[in-house]
């Protein structure tokens, strides 16, 4: 069975009778009413941020979905139970997310705190806070790694990992920061999903909304520690949804997106469109600097893969190491080793970019070289 909430209304989805139904409880005690947050943990539904209470969380009997009694007559280790009535208490902080992270780690991220529930509280669990700075923003904005690292995105902005006992570190300080802490939380929520075959994070922006606008993303790359912004080809096939599959067959593990129009899409590596939509692909250094107030960069010289296709070459000046400008100087580079391209930019700032939008063709940067010069 699959459970669902809107934050008004529960309802289940039953696989053996292929139907919709209410979700109701069958036993004494109700579902706590207008949860936002839910998730499954230990064999229990867990919802959080309900009605008029939103540092409380609520526990089902163990395996039984339908059962919310707080209060049987004969009191169990797996009876349903909430944070107001558990002796391990509430989270103490607004709680914005619910991460089911292993059997015995259940995580409340907070407006600005995590605490980490260890154990069953029916059966002597604690509640032990991880952090009381940094906390985890609304919904879903959490994704682990196959060694149990889990990222998540700050209630502030920027993106954070946290793996088995240690605090949360800050991965975008010295990169992306700015670009992230100007998300709209009241428009967009951020969603994760960690992509295995490429060893990469996935940072998507989801409108709350009927949408319709192109939006940043991001992936972090962590064979190079870098991070890569990316947009979807246009506003009908931005995501809506991400929900990762881990199937047994290859083609079965594969990160699924709803999106706009009312398509479920799945990402395939071997794509030469963005589902027709031309990928407009580039890869950018800037600023390049030569510490003096005035610079040259001429002549690049660029391999490309033998296996691949052909791209177009640009540099770009600027007096302003923040301002990267339009593309001064062009050349066309084809698959394989290039001549040198007899043209050059000058400024305080420099910089090349590597460019291709064109329909089904692919290409790969092997190498490359630039003269930089003083300039008189």
């Amino acid at each position: 069975k699959l459970f669902f909430t809107d934050g008004e209304k529960y309802v289940y989805y039953d696989g053996g009778e292929d139907d919709v139904a209410e979700w109701t409880s069958t036993t004494a005690g109700g579902l706590p009413k207008r949860c936002l947050l839910m998730t499954a943990w230990r064999g229990r539904i867990v919802l959080a941020r309900g009605d008029g209470d939103p540092p409380n969380w609520h526990l089902s009997a163990k395996d039984d979905a339908f059962n919310w009694d707080q209060s049987p007559s004969d009191i169990t280790a797996t009876q349903a139970i909430s944070g107001n009535n558990a002796e391990t208490g509430k989270s103490g902080d607004i709680i914005n997310c619910l991460i089911s992270d292993t059997e015995e780690r259940l995580i409340f991220g907070g407006d600005h705190t995590i605490n980490i529930l260890f154990g069953d509280p029916m059966e002597g669990g604690s509640i032990v806070e991880a952090s009381n700075t940094v906390g985890i923003a609304f919904g879903s904005p959490w994704a682990k790694d196959e060694a149990g690292t889990i990222y998540f995105f700050g209630s502030r902005g920027g993106v954070y990992r946290m793996r088995s006992g240690s605090k949360p570190e800050k991965m975008t300080d010295e990169s992306i920061d700015k670009r992230m802490q100007g998300i709209d939380f009241s428009a967009y929520r951020v969603e994760m999903a960690w992509m295995a075959e490429t060893d990469t994070l996935r940072v998507f922006q989801i409108p709350y909304g009927i949408g319709g606008t192109v939006k940043e993303n991001w992936r972090w790359e962590r064979k190079t520690n870098a991070w890569w912004p990316e947009k979807f080809g246009a506003s009908i096939v931005q995501p809506t949804s991400v929900c990762v599959l881990d199937g047994d067959l290859p083609g079965d593990r594969v990160i699924l997106f709803g999106t706009e129009n009312g398509y479920i899409r799945k990402v395939d590596l071997a794509a030469t469109t963005d589902d027709g939509y031309a990928i407009d692909s580039f890869v950018t250094w800037w600023p390049i600097f030569s510490g003096r107030r005035s610079m040259r960069l001429r002549n690049p010289k660029v391999t490309l893969a033998d296996d691949a296709g052909s791209c177009e070459l640009q540099l770009f000046s600027s007096d302003t190491s923040d301002r990267i400008g339009t593309g001064q100087e062009f050349a066309v580079l084809h698959a394989g080793q290039n001549d040198k391209a007899m043209i050059g930019v000058r400024g305080s700032y420099c910089g090349v970019r590597l460019r291709n939008a064109v329909p089904n063709q692919r290409w790969a940067y092997e190498s490359g070289m630039v003269d930089v010069h003083e300039a008189s």
